[in-house]
């Protein structure tokens, strides 16, 4: 199965995060919470630096400045391509065992073998 959440449990960059959320609410972050926990940081960062600079905050505006930014956040890094896409990707691989979800790893971005996968198709 694919999904574009990593596991913050299983994640390095997330330890901090893990052992914060669990202090807090006594149990592991649930999955997008890592995620959600960055894009809120990204955002309030822009916020604040906007109006450091003298700028009031406003929506108009913001989504153009969240895409120029390289944030790195607890669950990894963030860039956006010129289309406002997150790049170079961030869709996880995972398998089901015992009933459980267990991260494989990050989802290749193009096929091992392209030539090989359009003869089969």
């Amino acid at each position: 199965m694919c999904a574009p959440v990593a596991d913050p449990a299983t994640t390095k960059t997330a330890a901090a995060f893990t052992a914060a959320h669990r202090k807090r609410y006594g149990t592991a972050p649930a999955y997008y919470a890592g995620e959600s926990y960055d894009v809120v940081t990204m955002t309030l960062q822009q916020l604040a630096a906007d109006a450091k600079a003298g700028r009031k905050p406003a929506r108009k505006g913001l989504w153009a400045a969240l895409r120029k930014q390289k944030y790195t956040g607890a669950m990894g890094g963030y860039t956006f391509n010129e289309t406002g896409e997150l790049s170079p990707g961030g869709t996880f691989v995972y398998a089901v065992q015992n009933g459980a979800y267990k991260p494989v790893g990050a989802a290749p971005l193009v096929p091992n073998k392209p030539a090989q996968n359009k003869k089969k198709a």
